[in-house]
């Protein structure tokens, strides 16, 4: 019985030992809900260098599928730039989102899938034929989500979306 019991704490702490480096980032990136952001605040690019940019991480520009998600990333771009007295559009990041392929169908780039969960702000996206096909966290409106142009230099908003699945292990 009593190797049994030490059997089982021993499985029990290699699962959670197994859980604690699934949920690991790498240094200088945040874990929110089975995911790691990296906010590169010290380094602007176009939307095409940013998910260069990303891809050299084996991340790519963040997908946002949830309010608590979206919430998240709002709250921790504005406490990066808490101590700038007017947030101005030099302190924006890329999303992942464009509309490039079909104006109007806003899909992610990492997967080309249809944005299920969206925020824009009343105004936006703006009308179609505008050329605003990119997707930013718009730093003058408290992190809400415009559509801009792809060529103009932003911050990079890079995640990598980790897997648990496989953290839970059954022996016996």
């Amino acid at each position: 019985m009593r190797l049994i019991i030490v059997l089982s704490f021993v499985v029990s702490q290699c699962i959670v030992s197994y859980q604690q480096s699934m949920t690991r980032c790498p240094d200088g990136w945040v874990y929110f809900r089975q995911s790691c952001y990296q906010f590169a605040d010290e380094m602007k690019f176009s939307l095409t260098e940013a998910t260069h940019h990303c891809s050299s991480r084996h991340a790519h520009l963040a997908k946002v599928e949830s309010k608590a998600e979206d919430l998240f990333l709002q709250d921790f771009a504005g406490r990066l730039y808490k101590h700038v007295p007017d947030h101005t559009f030099a302190n924006s990041f890329w999303l992942g989102g464009t509309d490039s392929n079909i104006e109007g169908i806003w899909t992610w780039y990492s997967d080309d899938s249809d944005l299920i969960y969206t925020s824009w702000p009343q105004g936006h996206p703006g009308p179609t034929g505008d050329h605003q096909d990119c997707l930013i966290l718009f730093a003058p409106n408290n992190y809400q989500w415009y559509d801009f142009e792809c060529e103009i230099l932003a911050h990079p908003l890079c995640e990598i979306e980790l897997n648990v699945e496989a953290a839970a292990v059954v022996i016996g």
